[in-house]
């Protein structure tokens, strides 16, 4: 079998080598996961760097073929896609030529999770969207025959379209089984906190906060935590729309969603709101995130339109 030893002597070189492992950080949860699998909490813990930081990193590893996931309840555990890739990350390590050429087919064949809301009508489609529906109009944790009944779906393809939609982080289940977030609404508390006409909800990021007043055109108050400085950010909206403030938004790249397997967990947390431009601009950065910062009112639009679909009546 041919082979490529490598003559440097630190990770440096290595990243060169392989090129989708130019970040340091990533080849350290390559050699961290040849030990064992882990969880993204373990990671956090062993390297030392904020979860949605090394949850981008490890889309970008998934999106490329290195690793692979697997559910395991409420917890994605994470391992090496390729039998003994790991060892290319250590200096002057053998690395096998076919895992390089599988890592570069992997990343050809792997298909995207993209960020729009609707993407063409199919059933797990159908049944967020109800979800959705259901959870803004009763605020409560939603029984899965209750959602059954309302589709008039059978209970396996209703099963089937639920685990997938989980798995890839577009709907919130509780222990009990029931539907508690769908399309970015949460009935139980969550990342960020609003007040929607008068009713207590909850969002997965800080772009939801904006589609989702937006598209049901409410009158309330969202509350939001800065990643830059850990303060509160308030903002005011009056039939869906936010009121002047100098805060903005940071939406993380669709390149980003494409490479993600759960939106919730890896996209979600990236999206943020800021004081001002300068400190989103500083926090992506420091973070390696691509994406826009964007002014509260372009952010409204942009959302809007996202959202407006899950309140329609056809598919």
């Amino acid at each position: 079998m041919n082979s490529i030893v490598l003559a440097s002597t630190d990770t440096t070189a290595a990243a060169r080598f392989f090129r989708v492992l130019g970040d340091p950080t990533r080849l350290r949860i390559v050699e961290a996961l040849t030990e064992r699998e882990r969880t993204v909490g373990e990671l956090v813990e062993l390297i030392g760097q904020a979860q949605p930081r090394i949850s981008t990193h490890l889309a970008c590893l998934r999106h490329c073929g290195f690793v692979t996931t697997e559910r395991r309840g409420k917890e994605i555990v994470y391992r090496l896609a390729l039998k003994g890739f790991g060892q290319g990350a250590q200096p002057g390590r053998r690395v096998a030529e076919p895992d390089c050429r599988a890592a570069c087919d992997l990343h050809q064949d792997r298909s995207r999770l993209g960020l729009s809301l609707l993407d063409g009508g199919d059933f797990s489609n159908r049944v967020r969207k109800a979800a959705f529906q259901d959870l803004l109009a009763t605020g409560s944790p939603l029984a899965v025959d209750t959602l059954a009944s309302t589709m008039g779906c059978p209970p396996d393809k209703r099963a089937v379209a639920l685990d997938e939609l989980d798995g890839a982080g577009r709907i919130r289940r509780d222990e009990e089984g029931r539907v508690v977030g769908s399309g970015g609404l949460s009935v139980v508390p969550d990342r960020h906190k609003i007040e929607l006409d008068g009713r207590e909800f909850w969002t997965w990021c800080a772009y939801d906060i904006l589609g989702i007043f937006g598209a049901t055109r409410s009158t309330g108050t969202a509350w939001s935590r800065s990643p830059a400085t850990d303060a509160t950010i308030e903002v005011h909206f009056t039939a869906g729309q936010p009121a002047p403030t100098g805060a903005v938004l940071f939406r993380p790249s669709d390149s980003l969603a494409a490479c993600c397997t759960n939106v919730y967990e890896e996209w979600c947390p990236n999206s943020n709101l800021f004081e001002e431009q300068a400190r989103a601009q500083t926090w992506s950065a420091s973070h390696a995130l691509a994406g826009s910062v964007l002014s509260l009112d372009k952010a409204s639009q942009l959302a809007t339109a996202e959202w407006i679909p899950l309140l329609s009546g056809g598919d």
